[in-house]
């Protein structure tokens, strides 16, 4: 493990995604990177169930959460959370982008397969002077973290798990509203998220999991 892959010791009070988001904001490319590695996984599996079979024949994951990163980063300087809970309302608001760009594809047919433009920056200067190297960088490490342990780890789950787990731990439905979604009761959901969190978080406790919804929040 590297200096810039170990959590960061500035305090003891806040989460490891804080800390690095707050580096990335000063310009710091290593902690954008180390963002990027942690919440790449979790955006793959929702942009591989959100896509389907048919629309992954037009539309790579990959692109698609390379253009969720590209429309994020230049707008971290003025992302706002709840003290303490940066890196749920961060994961939140990745899902959020990326399930809208889905709605996109959907909306529109598939010969125009028109990328979205990419927003205007209204960061601070640091952020800026690592911006050209964001494009090619985030690209391979969506690559690398799409053939990695924690991607691995996901897709050792049984399918209905990996659903739940987009819908329950990423995209932060009630247990209730991913109930209907699925057909199934609230304490199946309950039960199946919650263990599939507990396995994954076991299995890599220092991973993207820790960023999940907690198996007992309502």
């Amino acid at each position: 493990m590297t200096d810039s892959d170990a959590p960061p010791a500035d305090g003891d009070s806040v989460d490891a995604t804080t800390l690095h988001v707050r580096r990335a904001i000063d310009g710091n490319a290593d902690s954008v990177n180390w963002i990027v590695a942690r919440l790449t996984p979790l955006l793959l599996l929702q942009a591989e169930r959100r896509l389907g079979p048919v629309l992954r024949r037009s539309h790579d994951p990959e692109d698609l959460v390379n253009d969720v990163w590209a429309a994020t980063l230049p707008r971290l300087g003025a992302f706002r959370a709840e003290p303490g809970r940066f890196a749920k309302s961060l994961v939140g608001y990745l899902s959020t982008a990326l399930f809208h760009r889905v709605d996109r594809i959907l909306g529109q047919a598939l010969r125009e397969n028109r990328r979205p433009a990419q927003p205007e920056t209204s960061a601070a200067a640091p952020l800026d002077q690592v911006a050209a190297s964001w494009t090619s960088a985030t690209a391979r490490i969506v690559r690398n973290e799409r053939r990695g342990e924690v991607w691995r780890a996901i897709a050792s789950l049984e399918d209905m798990d990996q659903e739940i787990l987009v819908l329950r731990g990423i995209e932060q439905r009630s247990s209730s509203a991913v109930a209907v979604t699925l057909g199934i009761s609230v304490n199946a959901v309950d039960a199946r998220y919650s263990r599939a969190v507990k396995r994954l978080r076991s299995a890599l406790p220092e991973s993207a999991f820790a960023d999940l919804v907690d198996p007992d929040e309502s």
